[in-house]
């Protein structure tokens, strides 16, 4: 009895080394890893784009005086920006509008574009060159969601005359009133325009780009470095997995291939947690700020 129990044992010992040799000589195949997100890396990794990237422009037609003055007499030697910053805020305080604060960088694109009507003899949102209200305000260093530009040319004897015939247009008007804007800027200008003495007044309303939540574009740039990453990542574990089939169909050893190959995923699959962290991240900024430009 003894003998023919360890000979029973024997015969399990002998199949149970023939499995294990059998299982390594196929290279270990049930142990390859799989991908993470395997046909859905764009969905998981994926970046969402912010609804405005230059911002919005809001231009009405210029406004021509129909002050007789246009024809014969400059007015304007009172006029000052402080004026017509006051008397703007005094029509959206009616309308129960928070009151704009006077900006630096929007009084430099203002006067800019108050001197270039004169100097180039227009008077369109637009100059000669193609420069608009967004071109001068980026270049006088203000980041906007949005931005308006309010356009007055002739004679006009206060600062309450002015903003009173910007009133009087309806376009004109909504720029004054839009609760959307925050910072305003004033130039003013004098000289000849098409042969006549005049004064040119410029308002540039803005909603700066901070009075919504950031969003991070390094954390952008580190999400498109690693999806670059993890493409050329994939690439290479599927040209070696590749190489596992054509050797095991060929009877040899794939088990150090093999091994190679699960290292590879581990680290592929790290990285691929890693930016889908990143990106739920992001996209969570994008939607803060696109719901922020929404209102």
């Amino acid at each position: 009895m003894e003998q023919q129990r360890a000979y029973i044992i024997n015969i399990i010992t002998v199949v149970f080394v023939i499995i294990s040799i059998t299982f390594l000589w196929k290279g270990g195949e049930e142990s390859i890893l799989g991908l993470k997100g395997s046909g859905d890396e764009s969905e998981e990794t994926s970046v969402k784009e912010i609804v405005v990237k230059g911002g919005e422009l809001v231009t009405p037609g210029p406004l021509l005086s129909e002050n007789p003055s246009y024809k014969n007499v400059l007015s304007a030697a009172t006029l000052t920006s402080e004026g017509i910053v006051s008397e703007t805020n005094v029509r959206r305080t009616a309308n129960t509008k928070s009151n704009l604060t006077l900006s630096a960088k929007l009084s430099q694109s203002a006067q800019a574009k108050a001197n270039d009507i004169l100097e180039a003899q227009y008077f369109d949102h637009v100059s000669p060159d193609g420069v608009t209200v967004g071109s001068l305000v980026a270049e006088a260093g203000y980041e906007y969601i949005r931005v308006g530009e309010n356009l007055a040319l002739g004679g006009f004897t206060s600062e309450a005359d002015v903003v009173n015939a910007w009133m009087n247009s309806e376009g004109h008007k909504a720029n004054i009133l839009d609760g959307s804007y925050s910072d305003i800027g004033i130039g003013i200008a004098q000289g000849r325009y098409k042969g006549q003495l005049v004064v040119v007044i410029v308002q540039h309303f803005g909603r700066p780009r901070s009075a919504c939540p950031a969003v991070n574009d390094t954390l952008r740039q580190e999400i498109v470095a690693g999806q670059n990453s993890l493409y050329s990542l994939s690439n290479s574990l599927t040209s070696l997995k590749a190489e596992i089939d054509q050797k095991k169909a060929n009877g040899e050893d794939v088990l150090a291939l093999t091994d190679k190959y699960n290292s590879g995923v581990d680290n592929y699959n790290a990285q691929y947690s890693a930016i889908s962290t990143k990106s739920r991240s992001y996209n969570a900024q994008v939607d803060s700020f696109n719901t922020c430009i929404s209102k």
